[in-house]
């Protein structure tokens, strides 16, 4: 959703929209680190299932125990290495999306009114953020996760299975294509829904309360009900 201001005596201000080149350099960011976890984790396995291939084709129990313990080992360094990054991420995101939907609100404003906005920080504007930063931290260390229990369901049925290691390796590459699916989604979702908490924060500190609803025809969440919302008007507090 972006916002377009309404007012009963002025016409509509420029639409409030997503910043894309914040989406892309967020997406960039959590992709990129799941590359390299991809690369560690395909690369480490990959050793580990040639000392056991032995015991694998022979079916063996303890070639499963060995293979999970080495992804359990590196999947907890990537923990750590995405909890670590989580903080300065989220900080970094929520401060890049505050001065964009508060750039893009005053420049609304000024192109109706001929009025130069100069924000102050706010007890309203400062609850918005840190609950942005919250939530963003929570997905960021959420991406390996929910990964590993994933790839240890790969390892044991591959194990069961008598799988070769090619095999294996591609079906590791699909799932963590899925988990570049869900960093993408992240990088666009929470940077529309930044977006709007923010600038309607933006707008009801200037006495704005109602705008007009704008469908974003590209968003990933295109439901029937915001596309039926286009072109009308609402309250803010609502």
């Amino acid at each position: 959703m972006s916002g377009r201001r309404v007012h009963e005596d002025l016409r509509p201000g420029k639409p409030i929209r997503p910043s894309e080149g914040l989406r892309v350099a967020y997406r960039r960011r959590l992709t990129d680190l799941v590359d390299a976890m991809e690369k560690s984790v395909v690369y480490w396995l990959s050793a580990e299932w040639k000392r056991q291939q032995g015991k694998i084709t022979a079916y063996d129990a303890s070639p499963a125990v060995a293979l999970t313990q080495a992804l359990r080992k590196r999947m907890a360094r990537w923990k750590r290495r995405f909890g670590e990054s989580s903080s300065p991420w989220g900080h970094w995101f929520a401060d890049q999306a505050e001065k964009s939907a508060s750039a893009a609100v005053g420049a609304s404003i000024a192109g109706v009114t001929g009025i130069t906005v100069r924000w102050q920080a706010t007890r309203a504007m400062n609850n918005a953020v840190q609950s942005i930063v919250a939530e963003n931290v929570a997905l960021i260390k959420s991406l390996p996760e929910k990964l590993a229990p994933e790839l240890e369901g790969i390892i044991m049925r591959s194990v069961r299975s008598g799988r070769d290691l090619s095999g294996v390796v591609e079906d590791l590459h699909k799932r963590f294509e899925v988990a570049r699916h869900r960093a993408a989604f992240i990088a666009e979702d929470q940077t529309n829904k930044a977006s709007e908490a923010l600038s309607r924060v933006r707008m009801q500190e200037m006495g704005i309360d109602r705008a007009e609803w704008v469908h974003v025809t590209r968003s990933i969440d295109a439901r029937a009900t915001h596309k039926n919302m286009d072109g009308r008007s609402f309250y803010l507090s609502e």
